[in-house]
């Protein structure tokens, strides 16, 4: 019985297409109405205190067709900008809007996180990243900054972010991702809202530091198109002092000699030198940093108060992303993610034809299928070019049918007890992004079609529409609604019991700051006679350790108020019902803030 789970499990993790191999080949038209722009061309743009990159293709003819050479990334498209907008003068009275959430306590709750993760978590680099803290008494010193709803720095407090933090994890692409795709909303809900100017402002910093960081992130690895699995300050304790090996050996052969999941590398760029980065970018890891490149678009893309340069970098990066997404690999098969080493990565395939790390064609992957469309359909927004846009609509949604595919076969995520949340999460982010940002009315409304299917699959249970996980229920509220830069007339649903079930979510969602803690909501007893009354009284009937990794599952979802820690709740199995957790470690809580700044920027009628 085991055996038959696992190979579900594979097929629901991996799925793929039903197109031989041949049809695979990228076609279509190509932009040439391009210039070629030099690094020297940036030369009067300062992003901050952060240079802009340095990996400038030679060739300027963006012919996505010629798979043998490199991927022409750093190319400005000549299709002009979108007009700027100017925003509300700040600080005006504007009327009241109609938020998908209204609550003052979890704006307040969120205003508090938002402090504690730009003071504490991203004081490096304005990104995700767990941190360890020394003892207890710098907890007691966190809780009072988190007290005081005025402070935004440590400047008049006596206190040190540095002496109070131990150690810093590494920045990981879908953490990180979520975290920016947060700060974007943030600043678009603050300015639009006319709200005080010293907020917006701050907000936009912020947004600005977002922008600095991806130009690290799409330099780092020295391949245009090519992203890190995640990175790290070299002079921070932490991830930062891992050892890294080099991309090639002395004879020009990759290392090391097996791909693995994640390889940490020196800088390539040349000028990225204060952090190291970790290779092998997984499909999680991807669609993290698609999903901030999309966010910050949608909110800087009209905004007067970026530059010209900023938004053409975040476009251009977007177009060498597809442009390697759309390369055929060795084994004749495009949409995989390659690494700087040439190499497809260890978790990289997104094409239809595969079953996990495997090809085989004709094997309906359906959530490989979904992943796609979101992934090149929401930088095909960002990056505006024709020949991305025909990848993305012609060739996936028309030629390929992806949609179609993943609405036949993306019930296959369902396991049962026995599924992993990690591909939930994946999949609604991936519906996320295709319903947000696919252009044409019929194929979103597919979109739409395939996360209604993958919010509660009729006949099934323990379904995500029952599951308390509130990026799920936001997606799917946010589809069926028909919000986007490409608004759809709403489907006949009932609003309101999605907006109070994500409001009580995020009331119970832990406090700031997030230091996690123990929880045994069952005893040993209780775990042998599978009856269990979990800490707060609430019954909690086991079904023994048939979870995914053999976790201790419940029957039923576990409050969020009780469930044991996460760093990221979205991907955690939401009836796991003991867990473990380090009281001395500070989580930057970018699944609670996603959610939140997303509910504010979606305005109901």
């Amino acid at each position: 019985m085991r055996c038959l789970i696992i190979v579900s499990c594979l097929i629901s993790i991996g799925l793929s297409g039903c197109e031989a191999p041949s049809e695979n080949r990228p076609t279509g038209p190509t932009d040439a109405n391009v210039m070629d722009i030099s690094r020297s061309a940036f030369s009067d743009t300062s992003l901050g205190d952060l240079d802009v990159g340095t990996s400038w293709a030679d060739d300027a003819t963006g012919d996505v067709n010629d798979t043998g050479g490199a991927v022409d990334a750093f190319v400005v498209v000549t299709e002009p900008l979108p007009e700027t907008v100017s925003p509300p003068q700040c600080g005006t009275d504007l009327p009241d809007v109609n938020r998908f959430i209204e609550a003052p306590d979890l704006a307040q709750k969120a205003h508090t996180f938002d402090r504690i993760f730009w003071v504490f978590n991203g004081r490096h680099h304005g990104l995700n990243a767990d941190i360890r803290i020394r003892h207890p008494e710098a907890k007691a010193q966190i809780l009072a900054f988190a007290e005081d709803p005025n402070l935004w720095s440590l400047d008049s407090t006596g206190m040190s972010a540095d002496a109070l933090v131990v150690s810093d994890e590494k920045v990981a692409g879908l953490y990180a991702g979520i975290g920016i795709a947060a700060d974007a909303y943030r600043y678009g809900v603050l300015r639009d809202s006319a709200a005080p100017c010293e907020e917006i402002e701050r907000a936009r910093r912020m947004v600005q530091k977002s922008l600095e960081m991806l130009v690290v992130i799409s330099e780092i690895t020295g391949q245009p198109g090519i992203m890190p699995r995640g990175l790290a300050r070299r002079d921070t304790p932490g991830a930062g002092q891992n050892a890294v090996i080099p991309l090639f050996d002395d004879s020009g052969q990759p290392l090391p000699e097996e791909k693995n999941n994640g390889t940490w590398r020196a800088d390539q760029s040349g000028v990225h030198g204060d952090y190291i980065w970790e290779d092998s970018c997984s499909r999680d890891m991807y669609v993290g940093w698609v999903l901030a490149m999309a966010s910050l678009w949608e909110v800087i893309g009209p905004d007067p108060h970026f530059s010209d340069m900023d938004k053409l970098y975040l476009r251009n990066q977007a177009h060498a992303m597809v442009t390697s997404l759309r390369q055929v690999g060795e084994e004749g098969f495009d949409l995989e993610i390659r690494d700087a080493d040439g190499r497809r990565t260890y978790h990289g395939i997104l094409n239809e034809n595969s079953i996990d790390r495997q090809y085989i064609v004709g094997a309906p992957n359906g959530f490989n299928g979904l992943m796609a469309v979101g992934i090149v359909n929401a930088l095909a927004y960002v990056s505006g070019r024709s020949d991305d846009r025909y990848f993305a609509e012609n060739i996936l949604l028309n030629e390929r049918r992806l949609l179609g595919l993943a609405a036949d076969t993306i019930n296959l995520l369902d396991l049962g007890a026995y599924t992993n949340f990690s591909g939930y999460n994946m999949a609604f982010i991936s519906a996320f992004l295709a319903t947000r940002y696919i252009r044409q009315d019929a194929f979103r409304n597919d979109a739409r079609g395939v996360t209604a299917q993958l919010y509660n699959t009729e006949g099934r249970t323990r379904q995500p529409v029952e599951q308390s996980q509130a990026l799920y229920d936001i997606v799917y509220a946010a589809a069926m609604l028909g919000k986007s830069p490409f608004p759809t007339p709403p489907m006949n649903i009932d609003i309101e019991p999605i907006r109070e079930k994500v409001t009580v979510i995020l009331r119970e969602f832990p406090a700031p700051p997030f230091f996690p803690e123990e929880r045994i909501n069952c005893d040993a007893s209780e775990v042998l006679s599978l009856d269990c009354v979990a800490v707060d009284g609430t019954p909690l009937p086991l079904l023994g350790p048939v979870g995914w990794n053999d976790e201790l599952v419940s029957a039923v979802p576990v409050p969020m108020r009780i469930r044991p820690p996460s760093n990221f709740y979205w991907r955690s199995n939401p009836y796991q019902v003991n867990g473990t957790g380090d009281p001395l470690q500070l989580l930057p809580a970018n699944d609670f803030r996603f959610v939140y700044w997303f509910s504010q920027r979606l305005e109901l009628d």
